[in-house]
């Protein structure tokens, strides 16, 4: 998706560049949920238990 900046009534391009790996862009969206999402962040992950076998990313709330 293409990302632009406005100044005086005029887009620019802003550049695209790459995440090293998912770790790196994980941190940088929970670091940043607020600002971007107008969330809070509560956790990395909550454990679904033995019953589900899995695990739930990002919980926030609102």
């Amino acid at each position: 998706m293409p990302l632009f900046h406005v100044t005086k009534n005029e887009f620019s391009s802003v550049a695209q560049s790459d995440f090293p790996d998912e770790r790196t862009l994980q941190s940088l969206i929970e670091r940043n949920l607020g600002t971007v999402f107008n969330f809070r962040f509560i956790a990395t992950e909550f454990s679904t238990g033995s019953q589900h076998a899995g695990a739930y990313r990002y919980p926030c709330t609102v």
